[in-house]
């Protein structure tokens, strides 16, 4: 990306600070290995009683965690219901094909809207839903939701992504009985640290998803 940006040539000096980036996203994401192994065992506990998994995200992470649910349905035989990401706000502009995409079936559904209709009726205890996102997100979108879901089931979860400094407001954190905090150190170059942020949350949000789902 920085290359495509400036114009030039990758050097092994561009490559070298690419690996050292995973090698810190890889150290951040797994100081949380005990929570993140919490998280597993409830999920399976909700799979093993035929429940259903649902991954709730904002903004990227949304995606992913909609990438997440689509590859168990092919790696693993997975019934779309059974782990199923859901990309809240609205999107439109991500996806000019929406509507073409929900009109194929239930399994094209992905938005707040068909997570609102189609599962929060009928969310039941056995369900577990994570919530991912970070803190520079609308929190008062999440705790509106968060709440909604608290109503239906308290089996709610959360993976939240900060920056050094931030702290997630008392009334939100007190609505998730169990809470994965991956907490990263302060960039203080624009461009570059905006970028390396946003990616290390990405990639530390699939592989905590990997290891959930599979």
């Amino acid at each position: 990306h920085k290359t495509v940006d400036q114009g030039v040539v990758s050097s092994q000096r561009c490559l070298l600070e690419i690996l050292r980036t995973f090698e810190r996203a890889h150290q951040v994401t797994y100081s949380q290995s005990s929570k993140i192994a919490t998280l597993t065992k409830q999920v399976g506990i909700s799979l093993e009683k035929k429940g259903h998994v649902h991954l709730v995200g904002w903004q990227t992470l949304g995606i992913i965690a909609i990438m997440d649910g689509v590859e168990c349905i092919h790696t693993f035989g997975a019934d779309f219901r059974d782990i199923r990401g859901f990309l809240i706000g609205d999107h439109n502009d991500m996806f000019n094909q929406k509507d073409e995409l929900s009109n194929q079936g239930p399994q094209f559904t992905f938005s707040q809207d068909d997570f609102l209709t189609s599962v929060l009726p009928s969310l039941t205890e056995i369900d577990t839903v994570v919530f991912i996102f970070t803190l520079d997100d609308n929190l008062a979108e999440v705790q509106a939701l968060a709440e909604r879901v608290r109503e239906k089931s308290w089996n709610i979860q959360a993976l939240v992504h900060s920056t050094v400094g931030q702290s997630l407001p008392a009334p939100l954190k007190k609505l998730f009985p169990s809470l994965i905090s991956i907490t990263w150190p302060l960039l203080f170059f624009d461009y570059e640290g905006s970028y390396v942020q946003k990616f290390q949350r990405e990639l530390s949000t699939k592989w905590v998803l990997n290891t959930v789902s599979t």
